[in-house]
């Protein structure tokens, strides 16, 4: 059984750099790799990707809903508590699988 769980939510894109370290921790698996060998393999590392990004900027609509054309928070309305249901419901799924 695992004994903590970590989301990590990737964020912006820069992609060409050519630095072989931005690169590396570029990659979805990589950054998966490096949570597990940092916090032990009785820890699930969730990594989720961005559903939508404007140019290189990430945008999670999930967390924030009342988002702009740009991607960028309007506002925040925390009726309902909106970020943290998608945490929980994200997580749930997660372990569900």
């Amino acid at each position: 059984a695992p004994s903590a769980n970590a989301i990590f939510f990737n964020g912006d894109r820069v992609p060409g750099m050519g630095n072989p370290v931005v690169e590396k921790l570029s990659n979805l698996q990589n950054i998966a790799s490096i949570l597990v060998s940092k916090l032990g393999v009785r820890v699930n590392a969730w990594v989720v990707d961005a559903p939508l990004f404007n140019g290189p900027f990430a945008v999670y609509k999930e967390l924030i809903p009342t988002i702009n054309s740009r991607g960028e928070p309007a506002s925040y309305v925390p009726d309902g508590f909106p970020a943290t249901s998608s945490l929980q419901l994200l997580l749930f799924n997660c372990l569900q699988e």
